[in-house]
């Protein structure tokens, strides 16, 4: 007699269900969800989490006053850094945080995100690096205030005739977006425009 018991086997894996069992574990892998994965048109950023201190309004206010703990995010913590690494005071760190907030703002509306468009000025330029050093929380900033990463080019100055390119389509920007401009921060002499901030700020605070 024939055994039926054991006369049934299982049909051999085929081609597709290898395939799905494959893109399934990449996805265990990843961790990622469905949604994020089929659903956002965001690009997947991997750094650490973290919980948003402010929103897209709220981040570019500035509160000096000394507070234990005060948080790493937003304008308030970036204008502090600025005041220490560059002997700033804080007249001057709110006026380049003016000019850098509408650099933002163009970066976002022009969708500018490998810095092959526009420049920053001498000034903006170093709130944009001190900004960068804080890597982690600068990718959220941006996340937050863009919806997308905005990336800096180190030797973007190397090739003069594309600089001069950016700067003027950053002037032009300007003009159209905001009606005008602070000259005296995009001004693209870096002794000129230290110099001349420095004064108008005195003057304000006189």
């Amino acid at each position: 007699m024939v055994n039926t018991r054991n006369s049934k086997r299982k049909s051999p894996p085929t081609r597709a269900n290898n395939d799905a069992k494959k893109a399934s574990a990449k996805r265990s892998r990843r961790n990622i969800s469905d949604d994020e994965e089929l659903g956002s048109d965001r690009p997947l950023i991997l750094v650490p989490p973290r919980e948003d201190d402010f929103n897209e309004k709220t981040w570019w206010m500035v509160d000096l006053s000394p507070v234990e703990e005060a948080s790493l995010q937003g304008a308030s913590a970036l204008v502090k850094r600025c005041m220490r690494t560059y002997s700033w005071d804080e007249a001057k760190a709110r006026k380049v945080l003016a000019s850098y907030r509408q650099f933002i703002m163009l970066k976002k509306n022009i969708q500018d995100w490998n810095a092959k468009i526009l420049s920053p000025c001498y000034l903006v330029d170093q709130m944009w690096h001190c900004h960068i050093l804080d890597v982690v929380n600068y990718c959220h900033d941006m996340m937050l205030l863009c919806g997308h990463v905005v990336g800096h080019n180190p030797d973007g100055a190397l090739d003069y005739v594309a600089k001069q390119k950016r700067d003027d389509t950053t002037r032009a920007s300007l003009e159209e977006h905001f009606g005008s401009y602070d000259e005296t921060i995009w001004d693209y002499s870096p002794d000129e425009a230290s110099e001349i901030v420095n004064d108008v700020a005195n003057q304000s605070e006189g």
